[in-house]
């Protein structure tokens, strides 16, 4: 493992050659790696990005089951939505703007309009996935010990999600990486949890 700053990632970031007429980076990893505050440290080392959350695609409610734990993505986010809001509106360079699903309300009244100036950045589980990683301008993967993920993640739902967790969203998770390969796609793999981000730099796995 190797040490890089998030200033050393923006430089690279500023300099690539984007796509469209917005930068679009994808930062992807199981749930409670520690995508959110990757990208926040990102965001402001490159002083001029906003973050989409793909939570905020969420369909809910909250609490509902997976029919089964075979899908390869989780259906419980609304792809469609997505790709329509963000993807194909950065891919015909028209200005970003999407709806929020909000966790406590269960509905997607509040919108968000992202400045066309600013670079992108979308993290959340499943962002790299095959049918969406040619758009993105640069793909990053948050590798983090599931049991460490799952510390986390509950550490930050609370217990009371435990069961959806462990029953629906880990084995999908687990399909998602085995099948898709999700990691075989980045450009930069992070190694999640073994760094404190807030000190400026992260490690990195070759």
């Amino acid at each position: 493992m190797a040490k890089q700053t998030f200033d050393d990632l923006a430089q690279v970031i500023a300099g690539l050659s984007s796509k469209h007429r917005q930068k679009l980076i994808g930062i992807d990893g199981g749930g409670g790696a520690g995508k959110s505050t990757f990208a926040k440290h990102l965001q402001s080392a490159l002083h001029n990005a906003e973050v989409i959350h793909i939570d905020d695609f969420y369909i809910g409610p909250w609490d509902k089951r997976l029919e089964h734990t075979d899908y390869v993505v989780n259906p419980m986010f609304d792809w469609q939505r997505y790709k329509s809001e963000v993807l194909d509106r950065i891919q015909r360079d028209e200005q970003v703007t999407y709806h929020i699903y909000d966790w406590h309300e269960h509905n997607t009244n509040k919108i968000a309009t992202v400045p066309q100036d600013a670079v992108v950045l979308v993290e959340g589980v499943y962002t790299i996935q095959k049918s969406f990683a040619a758009v993105y301008d640069y793909k990053i993967w948050i590798e983090a010990d599931m049991d460490l993920r799952l510390q986390k993640a509950l550490g930050r739902d609370g217990e009371h999600m435990r069961f959806l967790w462990e029953e629906d969203w880990l084995p999908v998770e687990r399909n998602y990486i085995a099948k898709d390969n999700p990691v075989s796609r980045a450009d930069l793999i992070v190694k999640g949890h073994s760094a404190d981000f807030t000190q400026g730099f992260f490690e990195t796995i070759s």
